[in-house]
């Protein structure tokens, strides 16, 4: 046998076996309903491919194919159409129209939302309705970027303490604390404190306020370093022993005694006798003048030194509550207050004390405190 006789036998063969292993694949045929609702006689492999259910060995006309939901024109809330069907239109909050197309139908269009400028000055894309219901004030036709929104004016508190209704920009431009939504009805500013000249003639820095309640003269937008408050007149005892009222430099000036916190009618100007003895309240006793004894709280026994005269020993003193303690001279915290006890000279009882008593106090750290009492009795006092 020839060459070319065995290759035509061997290709003959070759596709007698093809043949035979492709009869069962054309065998599967059958009906594919697709996703769509249609029909299509097809392999199982094919219908697969596109999705579809296969029925072998039927045609299309042996089978009634599922048909799917029916998608019409849906309007969406923001005005636009698509097709779907009813249920996913429900759930995309749209209106569904059966049996119309988006080409059939004309859905409504949402109200347009433009720059509103609401009562705090801030602004939001708003609808018409949407703005008036907030108070604010539409501008159709532009958006917050075309728009300067006018600012409500609040409390700012001015840096002299006063208050004005004012925006944030003047405000700052006046170099105020702005309150923002509050109105000046309805805020209380801090008060600046300046230099306060007090009857003593100290100067403290005070707000206006407290400065009125102790009697003092304020000076505005001044510190104490630049104001030279007046000085107070208090008697002065002259060489001659004659009283005036002089400031303490006058006084000097006159060579007098300055006598702080007391008019002339309070004072005896008169030269003391130096000779005499001074019973102290500790019930020691020193030979010393009534001035110096009567500085130190003593009972002064003119013209008999201390061997001649017998003190009082500490117990029962008169006994004063302090009403008044007012500072002097740069004082800061008097060493008695309201309400205190301030111990007086020795006693037996009340009729050897004064109803009031009066003293001059030094405190810590300079200055002075004048206090004043009224008596208690005549009892133990510490």
């Amino acid at each position: 046998m020839k060459r070319g006789h065995v290759l035509f036998v061997f290709v003959g063969v070759l596709a007698a076996v093809l043949l035979a292993s492709a009869a069962p694949a054309l065998a599967q045929n059958g009906a594919c309903c697709l996703p769509d609702g249609s029909c299509q006689d097809i392999n199982k492999n094919a219908c697969r491919a596109l999705g579809g259910e296969f029925f072998p060995n039927k045609e299309c006309s042996e089978v009634e194919c599922a048909q799917p939901d029916p998608e019409w024109a849906c309007c969406l809330p923001d005005g636009q159409c698509v097709e779907a069907t009813a249920e996913n239109c429900e759930n995309g909050h749209g209106e569904w129209n059966e049996g119309l197309t988006c080409l059939q139908v004309q859905c409504p269009q949402p109200e347009p939302e433009w720059a509103c400028c609401l009562p705090d000055g801030s602004c939001h894309m708003l609808t018409a309705e949407g703005c008036a219901e907030r108070g604010g004030a539409f501008n159709e036709n532009l958006t917050c970027d075309d728009v300067v929104c006018p600012q409500p004016a609040w409390a700012c508190c001015l840096p002299d303490g006063t208050c004005e209704n004012l925006t944030e920009a003047e405000c700052d431009l006046r170099e105020g604390k702005f309150r923002n939504n509050q109105t000046c009805d309805e805020v209380q500013c801090e008060q600046p404190e300046w230099a306060c000249c007090l009857p003593d003639g100290s100067c403290h820095v005070l707000t206006a306020e407290a400065c009125a309640e102790r009697e003092g003269a304020f000076n505005d937008g001044k510190t104490c370093e630049e104001v030279e408050c007046p000085q107070p007149a208090w008697a002065c005892c002259l060489p001659d022993e004659t009283c005036e009222m002089l400031t303490e430099e006058e006084c000097d000036i006159r060579e007098g005694d300055f006598r702080r916190n007391q008019n002339c009618d309070e004072v005896d100007c008169r030269v003391p006798n130096p000779d005499g003895s001074c019973c102290l309240p500790d019930g020691s006793c020193e030979d010393t003048d009534l001035q110096t004894c009567t500085d130190r709280g003593g009972e002064f026994n003119p013209g008999r030194t201390c061997e001649q005269v017998e003190c009082p020993q500490p117990g029962t003193k008169c006994a004063y509550e302090v009403k008044k303690a007012k500072k002097q001279h740069g004082c800061q915290a008097c060493p008695l207050n309201r309400g205190d006890q301030l111990c007086g000279e020795d006693c037996l009882d009340n009729h050897e004390c004064r109803s009031k008593r009066a003293v001059s106090l030094d405190c810590e750290g300079g200055g002075s405190c004048k206090v004043k009492g009224r008596l208690i009795g005549c009892q133990a006092c510490e």
